[in-house]
């Protein structure tokens, strides 16, 4: 296989948001106001706004986390959603991730977000903006791809010279030669 490295070079700048795009991520801390499904929803919707408001006039948020959340160890985690969440990430309710995206300051509370698990009050602690890994970070990632393509098209080219085309001929001369052994033997 031919080196790859300059073209690897030239696709991370053509194609830098395919190779080494990093999303902005977000880390949150959250109070669940649990409902059991099936159970009735409006008396922890009213309780989980009423908890909103005392928190955006100043209430202490940890406080309010060892008062109010239905999550178990939320309290010894003071309400702390312990991952990093991109918009596109799996495992995670998409109310929550949706809300937690439309926080605009590190310190504030989107609105409360229904989801499977009940209601959340959601606090945005911090963003890691978007950016790009280096090229050295991807380049072995790129170079595989090149390499994986460059075998792909090898091949499709070495098996193309197998196919018949229109243009061939059957030499039955020669095939007789070549069976004339086993006629005899019948």
């Amino acid at each position: 296989k031919p080196d790859f490295s300059d073209l690897a070079k030239e696709q991370y700048t053509v194609k830098r948001d395919r190779y080494a795009a990093i999303p902005e991520r977000r880390i949150s801390s959250h109070i669940l106001f649990s409902v059991p499904v099936g159970d009735s929803r409006g008396d922890a919707l009213a309780q989980a706004q009423g908890v909103l408001d005392e928190l955006r006039d100043g209430a202490d948020f940890v406080s309010m986390v060892k008062l109010h959340s239905g999550e178990p160890g939320a309290a010894a985690k003071e309400g702390k959603f312990d991952r990093w969440v991109a918009v596109s990430d799996k495992g995670i309710s998409p109310p929550y991730t949706q809300a937690l995206f439309t926080i605009e300051k590190v310190g504030d509370y989107a609105e409360v977000v229904s989801t499977q698990f009940g209601f959340h009050i959601i606090r945005l602690d911090g963003i890691q903006d978007k950016g790009y890994k280096t090229f050295e970070e991807v380049k072995s990632t790129i170079v595989e791809e090149l390499e994986a393509e460059y075998v792909k098209l090898a091949m499709k080219d070495y098996l193309s010279q197998f196919h018949i085309s229109d243009d061939a001929v059957i030499d039955n001369e020669a095939i007789d030669r070549i069976l004339e052994p086993y006629a005899s033997q019948e």
